[in-house]
């Protein structure tokens, strides 16, 4: 798993309950804030993506879900490992969507814009047009995206889903981690800087922001949250 050994003193899961609306308020993790819809999601034959236990997020424009606050932090007072998955849900193929989903210092949700164009986050998504699955980082300063290349397509709907692990154990250093669950197919790295390159150790962080956004065409945009972990020690 990304970034080696961490010993969190305290840990939180989300899980779906299959068919059902409700959010999950357990573990540790309330109900999310959402602009959009939560729709139920009942497992069916026909790929690992419909037979999966998992809830859907969704709306006609713009998907936005969030929750809470963490801390980057060195030494004892700090460190986490997150791990989402997820899975791109919209009705139809056409979509030209902007998507972002990881850690922010932005409390409110994303707005509809090119995640390349975020600040002081980490997160894994697309811009409207791009094929493939993207890093996104940013401090002060936006970054440039990591292409994740063909292996991690972007809007192949209802089919493809994906484990995201971010790790910082307790250092200033994130490490991430993307497997593709559906293929087997992995990638990983590790994202180091100063204040324009990342988020900084004092900067307390969401440790879920997520926006789905459509920029063309009609339809309707959706992720399926299938799991999430949130480890921390603090």
């Amino acid at each position: 798993m990304a970034g080696g050994p961490f010993n969190p003193l305290r840990a939180a899961v989300w899980q779906p309950i299959p068919g059902s609306g409700a959010q999950p308020q357990y573990g540790g993790i309330p109900a999310l804030f959402v602009t959009g819809s939560v729709t139920p999601r009942t497992p069916a034959l026909g790929n690992r993506f419909a037979l999966a236990t998992r809830l859907g997020y969704t709306s006609t424009s713009h998907l936005t879900m969030r929750y809470g606050q963490g801390i980057i932090g060195t030494g004892a007072d700090g460190g986490f490992r997150m791990h989402y998955r997820f899975g791109v849900s919209d009705d139809t193929d056409s979509l030209g969507c902007h998507m972002f989903l990881g850690i922010t210092k932005q409390i409110s949700g994303i707005a509809g814009v090119d995640p390349e164009t975020l600040t002081n986050c980490i997160g894994i998504g697309h811009a409207s047009g791009n094929s493939n699955l993207s890093i996104y980082h940013g401090g002060s300063a936006a970054q440039a995206r990591q292409n994740l290349g063909a292996n991690f397509p972007a809007n192949t709907r209802n089919t493809d889903f994906y484990d995201f692990f971010l790790t910082c154990p307790c250092t200033e250093n994130v490490h991430w981690e993307v497997t593709r669950v559906n293929t087997g197919h992995t990638a990983s790295g590790v994202i180091s800087g100063g204040a324009t390159v990342m988020p900084q150790p004092t900067d307390l962080l969401v440790p879920i922001n997520a926006s789905r956004y459509l920029s063309s065409g009609s339809g309707t945009v959706g992720i399926d949250l299938f799991y999430m972990q949130w480890e921390t020690r603090d």
